[in-house]
Parts: structure tokens; sequence; C-alpha cells
């Protein structure tokens, strides 16, 4: 039995990926539909989020340099208001847009990459089956 509500819906929503309700790359059900379906508040739900642990240390590195990229946005980003409007988040003095910044950084590690191990040339097809030529 779980101990909290969030840890109930948290195995329903796993169990629902597990036995194909929700199909593979299909979008979960939204935060509104989740606090219907449950009867329970937006909270809650959020709170489901926690409940799925990220174990690897680089992974979790990674989604921290991502989180933090997105909440330094001040470009596309949007303040919840206590009403439930949204609106702009105020200018900064240099705008900082993170689609911008984390494109940047997916450009320059791949550089790294590239020039830290340079790859021998080789087709499609043995790119694709990891075999050398002949």
């Amino acid at each position: 039995m779980p101990k909290a509500i969030y840890e109930g819906i948290y195995r329903e929503i796993r169990s629902r990926i597990i036995n194909g309700t929700y199909a593979f790359q299909e979008m979960l059900p939204t935060e509104a539909e989740l606090t219907a379906e449950f009867g329970c508040t937006r909270n809650t739900v959020r709170r489901v989020e926690i409940a799925c642990p990220i174990r690897s240390p680089e992974i979790r590195r990674r989604l921290h340099e991502i989180l933090d990229a997105m909440l330094a946005d001040t470009v596309k980003a949007r303040v919840l208001l206590p009403d439930g409007t949204y609106t702009k988040k105020p200018p900064a003095y240099e705008p900082v847009c993170a689609q911008v910044l984390l494109m940047k950084r997916a450009v320059e590690a791949a550089q790294q990459q590239s020039a830290a191990a340079p790859q021998e040339k080789r087709s499609l097809w043995e790119k694709l089956f990891h075999r050398k030529g002949r």
C-alpha cells in the first residue's frame, strides 16, 4: 500500500506505461486530466515526478544543467501568477534564451567529442551494422 497519494499515482502511471495503455513516445495526460482522474491537487500530481528518481550521477548532472538553463531563460519564459494566468518573465540586463544556450552547449559537446576521437571514414552501411570495410 502506498504511503502517500502521489506514490499510488506514480505506480498507476508506471503500470499503464508497462502494460501499453500509454504507447511509446505518446504524451501522458495533462496535469489537469490527472488531477481530475485521481481527485487530487495539482501539487500532488507534481510530486509524482519526484517519485521517479534519477540514479545516474551523469544524467542527474545533465538534467540540472538543462533545468538551470530553462530557469535562467528570460526570452521565452513565463511566470505563473496566483490567479492561474501566465505573464512574461521580467526582462534581464542580458536576455537569455534557453533554446540557444542548450543548442550551443550541444554543438560544443559534439565538437569536443569528434576532436577527441577522430573516426575513420566508413560507409553508412558499415556504421549502421558496425562492420569495417574490406
